[in-house]
């Protein structure tokens, strides 16, 4: 692939547009932007295979030359390039790059420059993590050219972000390093000596490997908590590990654990300490600090706060999908065991504070706002599909954590079955609704909120 400036996208990339079109940031509804956005959480993912790479980048190329210069389709152009990490297609990567930085940082979408620095740091940790590959597959031309493109970018950089600048440095040592040697056993009809063999697995790279132990509940724990590590560490950036390791963490806990009338539980808390040390590293996060938060987790299943710390960690990484699957899986968790909000550790810690009820509810109130919405799509599919596709809109909806999103669901479901005609079904649906609605109380439709009150008066009672 030829990466130099004749290359057919950097002309894409120049295209240019209207300062108003330059500036905004793409629609989430345009149907595109949807399309890429969707598939790009396949990359890397066990649906990996089903992807279409050309397609994707051909509609990023045509987004980027017709319609906006938002900096996320760059993201995920880029990293269509930055994945296989073959050196052609990761110093065509740097060179896009660098001349959108040369174009478009100052004029383009998102307009605040931290959200614009994250996006960056994104894109940066995956050249970091390519860098092996390039070494092991370049030859000393490309080894030579990518010190010059390395330079180039930072150079852009330097007077607009000096941080982004000296991280790109970072990566000229990297991508300088020479290829790990490998010995290779050549044929011979003598057996290899037991030196020379140990001499070449030393030198050979060995890739991680996980035997799948499922001869107990406690083996089968280790086995996901194992495979949560690996896929955590080799991609930061994807939600799968950490939803992995949740699910090993807490699949197996169906009731809360025995308190005292009080909420106190016989469980101690995570030492005071630890907890300070996390939070003073909080704002310098780094991945070493996210790895350690998260083995915390993993010995501490009711440590509710530190998901939290997790997900501002990941936060600060750059990596908001991983931040937002944390947030789910802890919602699910907390209304599948609700009783968790309200218990204490024997020192009279709360499972989950004040400050994380609130940073979830935060998340149910986006969600409250983004209802209506997903209402209105799921109309206007049964108003030009049918009532089967608009029923498996519905089913296909993201698991809901808070009672009162599942009652809207249900309650859509019957609005449609009237809508169709089918009034028996729906009056069937209309009065289950009404049952349960009538027996709910306000801590069982607003658990998040109830939690929160609660603390608050523990907190300030005299």
């Amino acid at each position: 692939m030829d990466i130099t400036s004749q290359h057919p996208w950097h002309v894409l990339l120049q295209a240019p547009l209207s300062p108003e079109q330059t500036a905004q940031a793409l629609a989430d509804d345009d149907p595109q932007w949807e399309y890429i956005d969707g598939q790009m959480v396949k990359l890397g993912s066990l649906a990996h295979a089903t992807l279409n790479i050309d397609d994707i980048q051909q509609q990023a190329m045509a987004l980027l030359s017709q319609k906006s210069k938002d900096f996320r389709l760059v993201v995920h152009l880029l990293r269509t390039l930055q994945h296989g990490g073959q050196p052609d297609e990761l110093m065509l990567a740097m060179s896009l790059l660098t001349e959108y930085v040369q174009l478009f940082w100052t004029t383009a979408w998102p307009q605040n420059p931290l959200h614009k620095r994250r996006f960056a740091q994104q894109i940066l940790k995956r050249f970091d993590s390519a860098s092996s590959s390039f070494s092991q597959r370049a030859d000393e031309a490309q080894r030579e050219n990518v010190q010059g493109l390395l330079a180039h970018l930072a150079q852009v950089w330097h007077s607009r972000e000096p941080g982004l600048a000296k991280e790109v440095d970072a990566l000229r040592s990297r991508y300088a390093r020479p290829p790990e040697r490998v010995i290779e056993a050549v044929a011979s009809d003598e057996p290899l000596s037991s030196n020379t063999l140990a001499a070449a697995m030393a030198a050979t790279p060995v890739s991680p490997s996980l035997a799948i132990d499922n001869t107990s509940d406690r083996a089968w724990r280790q086995t996901l908590l194992k495979m949560a590590d690996l896929l955590s560490e080799q991609q930061p950036d994807a939600a799968i590990g950490f939803r992995l390791r949740r699910h090993a963490v807490w699949g197996a806990l169906t009731a809360p654990p025995m308190a005292q009338s009080d909420g106190r539980t016989p469980l101690a808390a995570v030492s005071a300490d630890r907890t300070a040390d996390y939070l003073a590293r909080l704002a310098n996060a780094d991945l070493p600090l996210w790895h350690q938060v998260e083995q915390s987790l993993t010995l501490a299943p009711y440590w509710l706060d530190g998901h939290v710390l997790s997900a501002q960690i990941a936060l600060q990484l750059g990596y908001d999908a991983v931040a937002q699957a944390i947030r789910d899986e802890l919602s699910v968790f907390l209304a599948r065991i609700p009783a968790l909000k309200t218990l204490f550790f024997t020192d009279m810690t709360p499972f989950l504070s004040s400050e994380s009820a609130a940073w979830l509810q935060q998340d149910a109130n986006h969600q409250g706002r983004s209802r209506t919405i997903e209402q209105d799509e799921i109309w206007q599919c049964y108003q030009q599909q049918g009532l089967e596709a608009a029923l498996q809109m519905i089913n296909r909806q993201p698991q809901q954590s808070e009672p009162r999103d599942r009652f809207y669901h249900q309650l859509l479901s019957a609005q449609l079955f009237e809508k169709a005609g089918l009034t028996a079904l729906a009056q069937q649906h209309y009065h289950s609704l009404l049952l349960v609605g009538q027996q709910l109380q306000l801590s069982e439709w607003e658990p998040a909120l109830i939690a929160l009150l609660t603390e608050k008066q523990r907190q300030l009672k005299p």
